[in-house]
């Protein structure tokens, strides 16, 4: 079973034998292919709408999984079986997964893994789990027509508050392979900015100023 890159990587982030929820699964591609692989006990593809659902369910029929993959309509995690043990939250904008996490945030404690992927406001995405008993155990980057950042977090009743450069810039991105191709194609975006605005304009020394920030970033990368 063929998956996209994005769904692949988020796919390798998920343990195996474990118990799975794939929160927004749509399709329910990375369940079905991580049923078919062997690699997992069981999984949930969830959705809160029918449409999606029906998709779910003609991919669990297609791919021979029913035993093992189960379309469950609900809204978040609310719902799902008591037995889960990582969930999948990906796909979706910052603020659908925080009311997502933040709907159920008493069940995130009992989790094993947490595996989010946002397509955008991952800054935010970071410091959310920074102001909370959260870990981040895992950082992937993916590049599919666009840089997208998978993050695995888990409950840490020790864990210690990220700095504003971890949330900017992550915490295990720079294990990545593509975290200095990933730190240009930033510091490209910024450089496009900077000539559209007036160097007097009252955001160009922020913007000259997180230039720098990711150049200094670049140096560090190229030394590893």
């Amino acid at each position: 079973m063929m998956l996209s890159k994005r769904l692949q990587a988020i796919a390798s982030c998920v343990d195996e034998d474990v118990i799975l929820a794939d929160i927004g699964s749509d399709h329910a591609y990375i369940p079905c292919a991580l049923a078919k692989a062997k690699m997992i006990k069981k999984a949930y593809a969830c959705d809160v709408n029918e449409g999606p659902l029906e998709n779910a369910r003609k991919t669990i029929a297609r791919y021979g999984v029913g035993e093992k993959v189960e379309a469950i309509r609900c809204n978040g995690l609310a719902g799902i079986g008591e037995d889960t043990e990582e969930i999948i939250i990906a796909g979706m904008g910052f603020d659908t997964i925080q009311t997502i996490l933040e709907d159920s945030y008493e069940k995130l404690r009992h989790y094993k893994k947490i595996i989010v992927q946002s397509n955008h406001d991952v800054k935010q995405l970071r410091e959310w789990i920074s102001d909370r008993p959260f870990t981040i155990i895992e950082e992937k980057l993916v590049w599919e027509g666009f840089y997208y950042q998978i993050i695995c977090f888990r409950f840490d009743e020790n864990a210690k508050k990220l700095s504003e450069d971890a949330c900017e810039y992550g915490v295990l991105l720079r294990e990545d392979p593509l975290y200095p191709a990933f730190l240009r194609h930033q510091m490209k975006k910024i450089d496009e900015i900077l000539e559209q605005l007036s160097p007097k304009h009252e955001k160009y020394t922020l913007f000259q100023q997180k230039r720098d920030q990711i150049l200094r970033k670049i140096a560090e990368a190229n030394k590893l």
